[in-house]
């Protein structure tokens, strides 16, 4: 089973401009995550995420926290099909599953 990790500005994702927001799209990423575990830091949310992953070992799923639709059925499939990688319509990344933590180093 993979460990979930949740990339998230603690005090708010700017472009959004509303904390509430923010905290309820996260609210829903979480609910269908399980356990997971979510990662701020100094030096912005790449640091934060290369720090977790340089701690774990094993199957891991890196899912941004404004994906209030996303379901535990979704994550099942990506986390099952890694290395696999979900692009958003802007050509940035919403998710990513990899088979180890250490397959990877975040550059965002």
């Amino acid at each position: 089973m993979a460990t979930f990790v949740i990339p998230f500005r603690v005090n708010g994702k700017t472009r959004l401009g509303d904390r509430q927001l923010a905290n309820a799209m996260l609210a829903d990423v979480q609910a269908a995550a399980g356990e997971a575990l979510v990662v701020d830091g100094p030096g912005g949310q790449g640091t934060a995420v290369a720090a977790a992953l340089a701690k774990l070992s094993g199957p891991v799923t890196i899912v941004n926290s404004d994906l209030p639709c996303v379901t535990a059925s979704e994550l099942e499939q990506l986390s099952a099909a890694a290395p696999a990688i979900v692009a958003a319509s802007d050509g940035t990344t919403n998710a990513l599953a990899l088979r180890d933590a250490g397959d990877f180093e975040p550059l965002y």
